[in-house]
């Protein structure tokens, strides 16, 4: 299969067309899998579509920062130019005030947010890494990876009737876990067009400790409360 295809003036990139499919096909599973009612799924896949939308935009801020140089003096190849890890982590740190902001001033469960976005996440990954397997001949981390995607989603769709924070931050261990102990043996894993570095986690794994530790904060307090009524 080819890398890329012409059509007319654009050059459509494989791996785009399997973000593209991978995400449509994970916002198609989530409705199905999802452990909500279906009016309530239909409002989060409307809020999923500003996540995506603010990422994509995130990402290309991103690419113009870290080739400012060049986007000054051809700003088309920068755009149309594949961003890079560097671009995906600056990215990240864009994205990330924004949702926060955003689930505050609509008054949104960053629970059931939080679910929707890592159901689709996962879901998408799956396909995506299929997709690679089937097409790429270097497929040792992409099988690993899959193994790790479907493991997290098994632990998911298990856990999805406790509590949805509860359900979340078990998912996002066992994800978080399994790609660090990749990253460590092949130095590099993939988040769909992404290459991620073991720095990133790590600090990963400390971000998901620290909200273990919330929680488990905030159950002593809810223990107490109850004990001096």
């Amino acid at each position: 299969m080819p890398n890329a295809w012409m059509l007319g003036p654009l050059i459509i990139q494989r791996s785009f067309v399997f973000l593209a499919v991978s995400l449509l096909l994970g916002v198609i599973l989530f409705q199905v899998l999802s452990p909500f009612s279906k009016s309530y799924v239909k409002q989060l896949t409307n809020e999923l579509s500003s996540f995506f939308f603010a990422f994509v935009v995130s990402i290309w801020l991103a690419k113009i920062v870290v080739n400012i140089g060049t986007f000054m003096n051809d700003p088309r190849a920068v755009l149309a130019y594949p961003s890079n890890s560097n671009a995906f982590y600056l990215a990240f740190v864009f994205i990330l005030p924004y949702s926060m902001l955003y689930v505050y001033r609509r008054n949104l469960n960053r629970n059931h947010i939080g679910i929707a976005l890592f159901y689709v996440f996962i879901l998408a990954s799956i396909f995506y890494e299929f997709a690679n397997i089937v097409v790429d001949q270097n497929v040792a981390v992409h099988v690993i990876q899959l193994g790790i995607l479907v493991v997290t989603l098994i632990v998911l769709l298990s856990s999805q009737y406790f509590l949805t924070r509860l359900s979340l931050y078990i998912s996002i261990t066992v994800f978080t876990i399994g790609y660090l102990i990749v990253a460590s043996i092949f130095a590099q894993t993939h988040i769909l067009l992404y290459t991620v570095d073991t720095w990133f986690w790590i600090i990963s794994l400390m971000v998901v400790s620290l909200l273990w530790l919330r929680l488990y904060l905030a159950d002593i307090k809810t223990s107490n409360s109850k004990r001096w009524i």
